[in-house]
């Protein structure tokens, strides 16, 4: 029988959350990077996988809860749909969600649950319901919060021709990473980052699109609700003919400005409803009253309840830690229990030293950057499968499950041995390769809620981008050391010619370009899985969120800090005894669960 601990993270392994990232796993040495490269990156050192993108994005998506809404098809928000249920989908108190300002921090010898005084001089550095960092202004076409224009004055290209242009569906597996490792940077992307959705209600959303469901009716934050965004598909789009409509309403993040905080910005900036650090909050919850909720307060356990003979998350839990899916739930269990140990940092940050690091630096800001968690992490959605395989204990495959079946409704795992059959499959399937092709799981399907279409990740990761002011592709190519273009062929240094091509047919100038579009197709860095500006953007983000943090598990400083030894056990940690130590039945497992298995 699984631990309190232990059910916690397998709940959320096994639940595919549209929003990947992962980062340095330790067995992973051939993504050390060559010399020539990694002196580009003066912070770099050691082993670094840019792996997953994470829901969302969330989703991703930066980890927001994108609300979109196709006629007949509900918005999807917080509180609503959701298995793991989040809330009684009431009213939201907006200046809850501003943070509390802190004048004395005190002798803390722990990090807090909201992350706040880890850094002493500047107590809400890295804080929950804090704004996202940045490495360049946003681009709002206003200066303030409108989403960017072309340089000619009109509109960017429509999201939609762009997804099914560019970032079509092609069927590649990658020969050497398992869908675990996607599903990974899947939590760690959440535990970083999670947008504060929109308020906009469903009535409200209605109003977005016009009764006719054509561009003609429908309103946007200039003429109605602030938060209305929508995107509008083509008339002989699959998805118009479907609902009869070509109006999508899409609800933008709420922002310091719109939550009224006293701290809030010039321009608009968007907020973080989680802390910012790698520290677990993806289990214990980013406020006190969160983390009090989760407990048992009996030898350090998590509450669980029991069904079917089998512990499980309770139905009202950290709502970061929502399940959209199959496979984020499974993770979820082993996660939080091998949180109890440690386990996640071990597996993260990983350099091969042994000893401490004493590295850190006050005067880094760890702020997410907007730039990761709204583009560069939502590069390895094209690694997510639109099938995910039930694998027995000796490993034969006898089944799948569909994704677009059990989003926000993962109640499958908790049939039979399909929790344990999933975990294995994690280890076991291939992830799709890092390109820029999708599962049509995820561009067709992608919360369908029982209709025979649904909607397109990849469209609302283009929106979404919009909608944060995020700079252009140009502007962090700029900022990232390589040549700014002049005009598209300027490009070819890092985009094939074909990608280029169509670059051109669709934007009207290389600085229009979006960093979610150029950032998605550059050619992929040797020996890693991603394209040189989006490697530039993670690393820096990784740097950050280590040496900024005062109470990183390698420090040598604190009266907390692990001894030498400690240190040891701890960086011996692998997902494979992640795996087998907090599942039921899984009885053996590969040395290296990233890997794919071979002959």
């Amino acid at each position: 029988m699984k631990t309190t601990w232990q059910i916690w993270s397998l709940c959320f392994t096994l639940s595919f959350i549209i929003e990947t990232d992962s980062h340095n796993l330790p067995h992973f040495n051939i993504y050390q990077f060559t010399t020539d490269y990694a002196s580009k990156f003066p912070f770099y050192s050691g082993y670094f996988y840019p792996g997953l993108s994470s829901l969302y994005d969330g989703d991703d998506r930066n980890n927001d809860r994108d609300s979109v809404i196709i006629n007949k098809v509900p918005v999807i928000s917080y509180g609503t749909s959701y298995f793991y249920d989040t809330g009684s989908g009431g009213s939201v108190n907006l200046n809850s969600q501003c943070p509390v300002i802190k004048s004395n921090c005190g002798t803390n010898l722990y990090r807090s649950f909201d992350g706040s005084c880890n850094n002493l001089q500047k107590p809400l550095l890295g804080a929950a319901n804090t704004q996202y960092g940045r490495l360049l202004p946003p681009k709002y076409s206003d200066g303030v919060g409108s989403p960017p224009l072309s340089v000619t004055g009109e509109p960017l290209p429509n999201p939609r021709i762009l997804s099914i242009s560019i970032f079509p569906n092609f069927e590649v597996e990658d020969h050497f990473l398992t869908l675990a490792t996607m599903q990974w940077g899947q939590l760690v992307t959440h535990d970083m980052s999670f947008a504060s959705g929109s308020s906009l209600s469903e009535q409200r959303a209605g109003r977005c699109c016009g009764n006719d469901g054509s561009s003609q009716g429908a309103v946007n934050f200039q003429n109605g609700p602030q938060e209305c965004f929508p995107v509008f598909v083509p008339q002989d789009d699959v998805l118009a003919q479907h609902f009869g409509s070509q109006c999508v309403t899409f609800a933008r993040t709420r922002t310091d400005r719109l939550l009224g905080c006293p701290m809030r910005r010039k321009s608009a900036e968007q907020v973080s409803i989680v802390n910012h650090w790698l520290d677990g909050s993806i289990v214990y919850g980013s406020d006190d009253e969160t983390a009090r909720s989760l407990r048992t307060f009996s030898k350090g356990k998590l509450i669980t309840e029991s069904r079917e003979g089998r512990e499980w998350p309770p139905t009202n839990v950290n709502r970061s830690m929502i399940c959209e899916g199959l496979s984020q739930n499974g993770f979820g269990s082993c996660y939080a229990s091998g949180y109890k140990n440690l386990v996640k940092r071990g597996i993260i940050y990983n350099d091969n030293k042994y000893g401490y690091v004493d590295d850190y630096d006050e005067n880094v800001d760890p702020s997410v950057l907007n730039e990761h968690a709204t583009a560069a992490f939502r590069l390895f959605h094209t690694n997510i499968q639109g099938f995910i395989e039930l694998v027995s204990e000796n490993r034969f495959n006898h089944g799948s499950i569909r994704l677009s079946d059990h989003y926000n409704d993962p109640t499958i795992i908790e049939e039979s041995n399909n929790f344990d059959d999933l975990v294995r499959g994690l280890a076991s399937q291939p992830q799709r390769a890092t390109d820029q092709y999708l599962t049509s799981e995820v561009t067709d399907f992608l919360f369908r809620n029982g209709e025979t279409i649904g909607f397109d990740l990849k469209t609302i990761d283009i929106q979404r981008g919009r909608d944060h002011g995020l700079p252009s592709y140009n502007d962090l190519r700029a900022y990232c050391g390589f040549k700014r273009a002049e005009n598209f062929n300027d490009f070819l240094d890092h985009i094939d010619l074909e990608n280029v091509n169509r670059l051109k047919k669709y934007y009207a100038h290389p600085d229009d370009v979006d960093l979610v579009v150029g950032g998605a197709i550059e050619k992929l860095v040797p020996e890693t899985i991603s394209g040189p500006t989006y490697l530039c953007i993670m690393l820096e983000q990784f740097y950050r969120t280590r040496v900024s943090d005062r109470f990183f598990y390698e420090r040598g400083n604190n009266v907390g800090s692990f001894t030498p030894a400690q240190l040891i056990e701890i960086k011996k940690s692998s997902l494979a005894r992640l795996l087998c130590d907090n599942s039921d039945k899984v009885l053996s497992m590969q040395p290296k669960a990233f890997q794919v298995l071979t002959e």
